[in-house]
């Protein structure tokens, strides 16, 4: 359960399990009281009682006043850092975790493919990077797209060192590296996947979807 204390606004995110809840909220909300009671009568009403010991509370924002927020009559404990769906997210809402995470997965499968291939050719670790190392760098990177210098480094670092694994890239610099394998900086590549986007969401399959919601 992550909330915030005070008056109620209109965005909500509520995931549920059959062991816990987590509530996202950026917001001071004054009935936290009456919103986990809801939720315990809910989970009485469809006989899918919460795990309690499992459900914690994240506080967002500088001006959280860390309300006690209770469930079946136990006071939920805090957390500092949630992982959903593989992606690490902490109560300063700040991206450098994940960035590190995702940068330490790919640098060690990187090193298991260099220990592990006889061949250093080019036909040979360029498709092993492109499939078991930089799907780590963009997993889900449209949401937790880096908004830090030093981030965004870490992560082209992994790329950089990946290209001059393969034999005959050791004497060229990194942009003369990427022409010769036919690469795109990860921050293009970011970039390019942000355009593809904006015009889905303007001409293409998103369109339709981008009005209803503004309706």
């Amino acid at each position: 359960m992550i909330s915030r204390t005070g008056l109620i606004a209109p965005f909500l995110f509520l995931q549920m399990t059959l062991s816990c809840v987590v509530l996202y909220g950026l917001w001071n909300m004054s009935i936290n009281y009456k919103l986990t009671w809801t939720l315990s009568d809910w989970a009485l009403t469809w006989q899918m009682r919460f795990n309690v010991v499992k459900c914690k509370v994240m506080h967002l924002g500088s001006n959280n006043l860390h309300a006690s927020n209770v469930l079946d009559d136990v006071t939920l404990g805090e957390s500092l850092i949630e992982k959903d769906l593989g992606v690490l997210i902490d109560h300063r809402l700040n991206n450098s975790i994940q960035c590190q995470s995702a940068a330490s997965k790919a640098t060690r499968i990187l090193s298991c493919i260099k220990r592990g291939m006889d061949s250093l050719d080019r036909d040979v670790i360029l498709p092993l990077y492109k499939a078991l190392v930089r799907p780590h760098l963009e997993y889900a990177v449209q949401f937790w797209a880096t908004v830090h210098r030093k981030d965004a480094l870490q992560l082209e670092k992994v790329q950089r060192r990946a290209t001059k694994v393969i034999r005959g890239m050791e004497g060229l610099s990194y942009e003369e590296r990427l022409k010769e394998l036919n690469l795109f900086s990860l921050e293009k590549r970011r970039l390019r996947g942000d355009m593809i986007n904006l015009y889905k969401y303007i001409n293409g399959p998103y369109k339709n979807a981008v009005k209803n919601c503004s309706m």
